[in-house]
């Protein structure tokens, strides 16, 4: 549109422009001082003008190429690169000074991105512009800020878009302008290298400007989530975090817990452990570095960590090891130094226990040990049946393991690996098979791949029982073991009882009576499951029997049949047995030890074997033809003391019993001096 107008008897040609189409049309607004440069190339882009006495207003739509907002290099810029649909409402004010964005829109790929606020164009030079996104896509809106920033933020990947708004408040021309932004999401996925949030449901705030007197940049920066909740590793979770300086990340947050312990087992294999009920509750809370919170390999806490965990009712199964612990309730505290459990009780295949103690060099699931992390604790049980422990025969039949279901097994391992244990036991009855034993207390430890047993003592059989054990190469299949133990005083017939007869036919339980010492030393071989290897097995015994009886022995009492006649054998009483002898396999070697007997005397030596192989010989001096009445008591003479002239007989073994023979030859003493 043109009008002539006449001013002062002149005239001259007036445009009055109200549309205008700009193709492939660059501006660049650069400040080479201040560092500062503002480029965009409109791309058939239609402006459409409207003035009025006060101000000029300007409809851009259409496609713009942003080379980028920069307002500090070193930050990088904003729409770097970046094209966009319009819809730009813009008023400039009669001095032309004074810019107003009305609401407008930048749609981008994905994104559309409301803008709205004012630039001020005079000397002062200010900017207050409002961006909101209700649906951004956190991929592209990484896209559209500063370099520095995108590095901060693309480590976490978001699954759904985030709603968003900014606030960008400053000058024009110098330094990096406010930046205050809101953001909230519900439902959301978030991924981290070891953190994993689904069901992610927060709102937060950041802003570059934390304080007021310093410069705007990541070091004077905030990032906070004033509210959050989901499931972090699968566990539901809620709390709060604040992230300050993203150049060099501090983290301060705190956190509540709440997990029904079969939740895990979406992260478990199922045919090696499976959580069958009980729940957790937790509070967690840290301060320090964010990069160390998030790195999986961490060894040691700068920052300050702390927290509480409870678990009530919890049950597990571990299938291969056939192992169900239930009623699990535990209280403990944790630190970045160590973990405390207060008190924790547990059955576990129907055995009640109660623990207490102390973890240190490392937190589970926190962070690792640097080399070995070790547990300190003691653990109480009234009634403890270890055959309930055992394996059964029975095969089991595991579910097909699921991939990617690793993190309790991963766990696991790391016990076995990396955690060293020392553990104070105290056992009121202890049953193992027909064995038991009372007041068990004692101490085992697993350091630097072997696993001790030192200062077990208990109560057994009418005596005492100590034991001392090592057990080196735990990690393999078969493992060595070396016990040294002594029994004091114990009745003989309730210890052949509570080791089953030690597992042979020829003198069992109800053929003795007295009280048994010893002490004896093992070594072998052991599998996972403590069964030994006999063919290892070596050793050395010293036993002393007191107040000894023999009743019902038929091998003695068929001495009768041609020796002795008309002698009672059916109850001999002894005077005290010493016995020494050399445990090979599943044979004992016997030194020379004397019997002296309420019916005969008698020195034996030989092999005494649990299985098949008995080769024993009885020394008998003629001096045993007089008869020894009622009142008569056995003394020992020593196994040294010439005796005079004797009968030799011979104890083998023969299908599958021990007999007695006449050996009148000596042949067993012949052969042990060849």
């Amino acid at each position: 549109k043109s009008d002539s107008i006449k001013t002062k008897g002149e005239s001259f040609l007036s445009l009055d422009v109200k549309k205008v189409l700009l193709e492939n049309t660059h501006i660049q607004l650069a400040d080479s001082v201040k560092q500062t440069a503002h480029g965009f190339t409109f791309n058939k882009t239609n402006i459409t003008i409207d003035r009025s006495v006060s101000s000029t207003r300007l409809e851009i739509k259409g496609p713009i190429n942003f080379d980028g907002l920069t307002f500090n290099a070193k930050l990088g810029s904003y729409l770097l690169k970046k094209q966009a649909d319009v819809d730009l409402l813009l008023r400039i004010d009669s001095t032309g000074k004074i810019l107003t964005v009305l609401p407008s829109t930048l749609a981008f790929q994905k994104s559309t991105v409301g803008i709205s606020g004012e630039v001020n164009m005079t000397s002062v030079g200010k900017l207050k512009l409002l961006i909101q996104a209700d649906k951004l896509n956190y991929q592209e809106g990484l896209t559209i800020v500063t370099r520095a920033l995108r590095e901060t933020l693309q480590p976490y990947q978001f699954k759904e878009p985030i709603d968003l708004k900014v606030l960008l408040e400053g000058p024009l021309a110098e330094g990096e302008p406010n930046v205050s932004m809101n953001f909230s999401s519900k439902n959301n996925y978030l991924s981290n290298g070891k953190l994993f949030i689904d069901s992610f449901t927060f709102t937060g705030t950041f802003n570059n400007h934390q304080d007021s007197t310093k410069q705007n940049n990541d070091i004077n920066s905030r990032l906070a989530l004033k509210y959050f909740s989901g499931k972090v590793q699968g566990v539901p979770t809620e709390g709060w975090f604040i992230i300050d300086n993203l150049e060099q990340p501090e983290i301060t947050f705190k956190s509540k817990n709440k997990l029904q312990l079969v939740e895990l087992n979406l992260k478990t294999d199922t045919s090696k452990i499976k959580f069958l009920g009980g729940n957790a509750l937790s509070e967690i809370s840290y301060q320090g570095k964010l990069n160390e919170y998030l790195d999986p390999t961490t060894t040691v806490f700068t920052g300050k960590l702390k927290g509480s965990m409870t678990l009530n009712n919890g049950a597990i199964q571990l299938i291969a090891q056939q192992k169900k612990i239930d009623q699990v309730n535990a209280q403990l505290q944790f630190t970045e130094k160590e973990m405390t459990l207060d008190k924790a009780g547990f059955r576990i295949n129907g055995n009640v226990l109660q623990m207490k103690g102390k973890v240190t060099g490392f937190v589970p699931f926190f962070f690792q040990p640097k080399k070995r992390g070790f547990v300190n604790l003691s653990i109480y049980s009234p009634k403890l049946d270890l055959e309930t422990l055992k394996k059964s025969k029975t095969e089991i039949i595991a579910s097909k393991p699921t991939n990617n279901k690793k993190q309790i097994q991963d766990f696991v391992q790391l016990l076995t690996e990396k955690v060293e244990f020392t553990i104070g036991l105290k056992v009121d009855h202890l049953i193992n098979g027909v064995f038991q034993g009372d007041d068990l207390t004692g101490k085992v430890s697993l350091l630097n791949n072997q696993l001790k047993a030192e200062k077990v003592k208990m109560k057994v059989d009418g005596g005492t029982f100590q034991l001392n054990m090592q057990m080196t190469n735990v990690e393999k299949p078969m493992s060595h073991i070396n016990i040294k133990s002594a029994l004091k005083n114990a009745d003989i017939k309730r210890i052949f009882t509570s080791f089953n007869n030690f597992k042979q036919k020829t003198i069992i339980a109800e053929n003795l009576s007295g009280k048994m010492s010893a002490d004896v030393e093992l070594s072998a071989d052991v599998d996972d499951q403590f069964k030994i290897d006999t063919a290892t097995l070596k050793g050395n015994m010293n036993a002393l029997i007191t107040n000894g009886k023999i009743i019902h022995f038929q091998p003695l009492e068929n001495m009768s049949n041609f020796l002795f006649k008309k002698r009672d054998f059916t109850e001999v009483e002894f005077a005290e047995i010493n016995c020494s002898a050399k445990i090979i396999q599943s044979s004992l070697d016997i030194e020379k030890m004397e019997i002296q007997s309420s019916v005969l005397t008698l020195f034996l030596e030989g092999r005494y074997s649990f299985k098949d192989s008995t080769d024993l010989s009885i020394q008998i001096p003629l001096s045993n033809l007089k008869r020894r009445d009622k009142t008569y008591t056995p003394e020992n003479v020593g196994t040294h003391t010439k005796v005079g002239m004797s009968v030799y007989l011979h104890a083998h073994a023969k299908n599958g019993k021990t007999v007695i023979t006449y050996d009148p030859f000596k042949k067993y003493r012949r052969k042990k001096v060849l």
